[in-house]
């Protein structure tokens, strides 16, 4: 059985060991993981894989077939995992070479911009007639967009070889290039489509073994490396430089597995998470003016904002930061914010409370609002009122809205067909249900993509899916397909945006809609829930999190469930040709 070795024994960014990558970066441990590749060589060619903690010397690496090495990593540079040191020593390049010589393999992958980084790969590549160049590959997008450049693109300018049999094509994230100065020992095997055909894919053979260098680490990681045919190139590679020529080449191959499953999913969130405790300092945030008079409404803001800088200092400071940088739930508890005195009845509809005469949660709702940008709401949506009473209607009990209560609102970004998404959508809780059963279930990005197979992760980032427009929003059906065509995931594939809609949305080619269906199942392995309390308030990631409510039985008698929902955006002034002059009403007209 062929022994692979992942090198972590110099400064490497990466384990093939989970626990050490969720420890040593909790906060994204999936840009530190590769433990799929091992699990790929594992589990489809029969390869042991494991760990290299040694100095590279002749006896250490004896009985090794294939090493696996990735640019070192300077402490302090970038996030490195404190697996030894960054530098090769003169009498550890030697043993490389020596172990190339003797009939081993090595798999080199490189970085961008190479000259911020060790000269260990400069110096080791050297030896084998190619040299990492300095920058980042880059190639001009699609002839609309070809005034700019792209760190992301398709390789199909590819040498016909062992090492590409069944490869028609690779992507490519933010990497190098290579020189090739001695033709005689290295061979370029692959070209990015740029001006100058940059060499991104190298062949070197050294007395009995061989060393395959390509500058790009990310084409291998859990987001890319379902994309075009990334699975089948690093499968190539290892088995090429493990035996040479082989009848191991199998096409189509792909993993459904799944990493970094959580503990703590569909859980309690009040079991997993701390909730801020409001109780001393809810009183400070009411502002006596009433927001809904037109002439006011500007000032309740302005003043709620002040009362959102004079709350406690760790309050602030825990608003900020999930402003910033989320979570991994999705979602930010606050507790003790008591509801207004002598509450009315809740509503019959979702219109405003005529009877509600103090405005304690609209203070709340407003003051948490303005820490976290700027609230606004839409034409469409309950007569563009900023504040949104969220409660059960007996004639909508099984509609698809936020007036139902027999059906399960299932999981949704807000407004996914929208060009303007709440970044944030605050929910606060008058009243709970009668039985106390009613859920508002958070899943997050950072959880759900976890729980996406390897080969379908590419597809969510690609616009090869067609949302629908809701009915309040001006569709004659709230039909399936009828909006723009969009990806789910945007931004960074390790801690990725979204938008979703499963009830709107559809897939637009067989690979698309079974990308769209794991992403339901993904979701429901991922979620947590909270019932809502009176004086709670959540803050809901609305680009890093879907949120859905269950079913629960209202009995209509004046103490049903009572939430009030506000939309939030960071920055309204980037967002002025969607607001009517000097107010936050988003008046986007779309097609019936």
């Amino acid at each position: 059985m062929p022994i692979i070795a992942f090198d972590e024994a110099h400064g490497a960014s990466w384990s093939i060991d989970a626990n050490i990558a969720q420890q040593s970066t909790p906060r994204q441990p999936e840009y530190h993981f590769f433990g799929h590749l091992a699990e790929l060589l594992g589990s489809d060619v029969n390869f042991r894989c494991i760990r290299f903690t040694d100095k590279f010397s002749v006896e250490s690496l004896r009985g090794i077939d294939v090493l696996i090495l990735v640019d070192p990593i300077l402490s302090g540079l970038d996030d490195d995992l404190g697996l030894g040191s960054a530098i090769y020593s003169r009498e550890e390049l030697q043993a490389l070479e020596q172990y190339v010589r003797n009939g081993g393999g090595i798999a080199i992958f490189g970085e961008h911009s190479p000259e911020i980084r060790t000269p260990n790969l400069k110096k080791l590549t050297e030896i084998f007639g190619f040299r990492q160049s300095n920058g980042i590959v880059l190639t001009p997008e699609s002839p609309e967009n070809a005034h700019i450049l792209s760190r992301h693109f398709q390789i199909d300018h590819i040498v016909r070889s062992p090492i590409t049999r069944g490869v028609s094509s690779f992507s490519y994230h933010k990497g190098s290039a290579f020189q090739i100065f001695d033709h005689d020992i290295a061979k370029a095997i692959a070209f990015a489509p740029d001006e100058h055909a940059s060499v991104v894919l190298v062949l070197a053979q050294l007395g009995h073994g061989a060393v395959i260098g390509i500058g790009d680490t990310d084409l291998f990681s859990i987001p890319y490396i379902g994309m075009n045919d990334n699975i089948q190139l690093f499968k190539n590679i290892i088995v090429f430089l493990s035996s040479g020529e082989s009848d191991m080449f199998q096409p189509g191959f792909l993993t459904e597995k799944s990493y970094f499953k959580s503990i703590y999913y569909n859980r309690n969130l009040r079991e997993v998470i701390t909730p801020i405790d409001c109780s001393q300092c809810y009183s400070e945030l009411h502002v006596e003016l009433d927001p809904f008079d037109i002439s006011k409404s500007n000032t309740f803001l302005d003043e709620a904002e002040l009362r959102f800088q004079q709350l406690p200092r760790n309050i602030r400071k825990e608003v900020n930061d999930f402003k910033r940088n989320g979570n991994k739930y999705g979602c930010l508890l606050l507790t003790g914010l008591e509801p207004d005195p002598a509450l009315p009845s809740t509503p019959a509809d979702s219109r405003r409370q005529k009877n509600k005469t103090t405005y304690w949660s609209e203070s709340y709702l407003s003051a948490l609002s303005r820490g976290l940008g700027e609230i606004f709401s839409y034409q469409q949506e309950k007569d563009g009122v900023l504040y949104h009473n969220i409660c059960p209607v007996q004639k909508n009990e099984t509609e698809l809205s936020s007036e139902s209560s027999a059906i399960l609102l299932d999981f949704h970004t807000e407004t996914a067909f929208h060009p303007l998404m709440p970044d944030f959508v605050l929910l606060y809780c008058l009243r709970s249900d009668h039985d106390g059963e009613a859920k508002t279930e958070v899943a997050s990005t950072r959880e759900i993509i976890k729980n996406i197979p390897i080969g379908l992760r590419g597809i969510l980032f690609q616009s090869c899916f067609r949302t629908g427009i809701d009915f309040s929003f001006g569709s004659e059906s709230g039909t399936q397909g009828n909006g723009p065509l969009l990806p789910i995931f945007t931004g960074n594939p390790y801690d990725p945006f979204m938008r979703f809609d499963p009830d709107l949305m559809e897939g637009t080619s067989q690979q698309a809609q079974k990308a769209l269906d794991q992403m339901k199942l993904a979701m429901n392995t991922s979620k947590n829930f909270i019932r809502m309390q009176p004086g709670d308030l959540a803050i809901i990631d609305n680009r890093r999190a879907v949120h859905s409510r269950s079913i629960f039985i209202p009995k209509y008698d004046g103490k049903d469930r009572w939430l009030q929902r506000v939309y939030v955006v960071r920055d309204i002034c980037s967002s002025d040709e969607y607001i009517r002059t000097r107010q936050r009403i988003v008046c986007v007209e779309f097609r019936p």
